[in-house]
């Protein structure tokens, strides 16, 4: 299955559905099922960050810094499209918390996530630049969705559904904080 290696604590983010958006400095053709692995450095300036930005530390809340998974598989999403930044900021679907947790400059490229999953165990596995292929077999039965709630892409609470892939609180949430 095809699998994107990213630095804690993105990975994290992605898989729980906090961060719906993955910028790059490459585009793909690639669209479908998204394993996540979460390398194995954790930098000190990302461990920091999950202490001093607040949409961090409200998004993993519920997570011991120190004891994200690293050098394993996470959990899987789906990429659904890829927009260039530009693009994505001309707009107004971009959250502050989007902003917050992807690097929008000029020239990079928006990866559009949905249908986020995060796996009961991690499944150790090495990571590889740009979308590799995970072969494991042991995948299906490892593969187990950590009962765990997702939060809303929006305003942090709680999801209760999801809004084209996106998880929301509520069909009608339209916190705008940008």
């Amino acid at each position: 299955m095809k699998t994107l290696s990213l630095l804690q604590p993105w990975a994290t983010l992605v898989v729980i559905g906090a961060k719906r958006i993955e910028t790059r400095s490459w585009a793909t053709d690639y669209r479908g099922p998204l394993l996540i692995h979460a390398s194995k450095n954790f930098r000190k300036q990302n461990r920091e960050v999950c202490g001093s930005n607040e949409y961090f530390r409200r998004a993993l809340a519920d997570r011991r810094i120190e004891e994200l998974p690293l050098g394993a598989i996470i959990g899987k999403c789906f990429l659904r499209e890829i927009r260039t930044t530009t693009v994505m900021l001309s707009g107004r679907e971009l959250s502050t918390q989007d902003k917050n947790f992807g690097d929008f400059s000029w020239g990079r490229w928006a990866w559009i996530l949905s249908d986020f999953e995060e796996f009961a165990k991690p499944i150790s596995a090495k990571g590889s630049l740009g979308i590799w292929e995970f072969t494991e077999s042991a995948l299906g039965h490892l593969a187990e969705k950590r009962s765990r709630s997702v939060i809303c892409c929006y305003c942090g609470k709680p999801a209760r559904g999801a809004q084209d892939g996106v998880p929301v609180c509520d069909p009608y949430c339209l916190v705008d904080d940008f």
